[in-house]
C-alpha cells in the first residue's frame, strides 16, 4: 500500500500545478511513503527536496513530517546495523 501511494504523489507532483507549499507537503508524504516500502535512496532525495521549500516557506506541519521520516529512517539503520547488514 506505501509503494501505491507513493506513486499516487509522484503522479500529484509531477502535474506541477500545486503551490510551492503544498509541493513540500506532497513531497514530504511521499518520502513517509516511499520509507515505509523500503527505498531509503529516494526518500533521501525526496525528503531534502521538501525540507528546502519547507525551511524556504516555514512550513511547520511539512517540517514535522520530515522529522518523522528521519525518525523511520534512523530506525531502519539501526535494525539493520543490529542484524549486520552495511
Amino acid at each position: 500500500m506505501p509503494d501505491r501511494a507513493a506513486g499516487i504523489f509522484a503522479d500529484i507532483l509531477a502535474r506541477d500545478a500545486l503551490s510551492r507549499r503544498d509541493t513540500a507537503l506532497f513531497s514530504a508524504r511521499r518520502a513517509a511513503a516511499l520509507a515505509l516500502s523500503g527505498h531509503p535512496d529516494e526518500v533521501a532525495a525526496v525528503a531534502l527536496n521538501a525540507l528546502q521549500i519547507a525551511r524556504a516557506t516555514n512550513s511547520g506541519r511539512t517540517s514535522a513530517i520530515l522529522a518523522d521520516v528521519a525518525q523511520s529512517l534512523g530506525a531502519v539503520a539501526l535494525a539493520a546495523g543490529a542484524a549486520g547488514v552495511p
